[in-house]
């Protein structure tokens, strides 16, 4: 397949974590981002430490055949039409979750992936997390019975600046 250049839609703090984490990924690049904002793309390349093409229009964004993945990292309620748009015009995607807000955009997303035959992931990154890893294998081995009702949180300690 070689090396897939991501473009990144939406530049909030979880932007950078996507960032971070595909410079640890062989064969992927970050090359460009689009945001609401303009962006100096020096000033992003010292933020990030890698060159980024700045975009504000997701449409050109989309368009340029240089960019093989779209990264969704945009509010919630704009997941739907963004991930829709990418996939028709064929371009990879991975979602942020949730991948929608209700379930007829879910629906509208898949039958747009389905029809275009691009890959997709969705960013549900606890489900490898060990403690979910060890819920789920107490669960399917039936050790705590038949369960009417479970609430689980989990602390992430990702910093104070994240208020959750």
């Amino acid at each position: 397949m070689g090396d897939q250049n991501v473009g990144l839609v939406g530049l909030g703090w979880v932007a950078g974590a996507h960032i971070e984490t595909f410079k640890s990924v062989e064969g992927a690049n970050v090359t460009a981002v689009c945001s609401r904002r303009e962006h100096d793309e020096a000033e992003l390349e010292q933020q990030f430490g890698t060159p980024l093409k700045a975009y504000t229009d997701l449409d050109a964004m989309i368009a340029d055949p240089d960019v093989h993945i779209i990264d969704i990292c945009t509010p919630h309620p704009i997941h739907a039409e963004q991930a829709i748009a990418a996939a028709e015009a064929g371009k990879h995607l991975i979602i942020e979750k949730p991948i929608a807000i209700d379930y007829d955009e879910v629906k509208s997303v898949r039958d747009a992936i389905r029809k275009s035959g691009v890959s997709t992931c969705v960013c549900f990154e606890c489900r490898y997390s060990a403690h979910f890893s060890m819920i789920r294998s107490v669960i399917d081995q039936d050790l705590l019975g038949e369960i009417h009702f479970a609430e689980v949180d989990y602390y992430h300690g990702i910093g104070p600046w994240y208020g959750q």
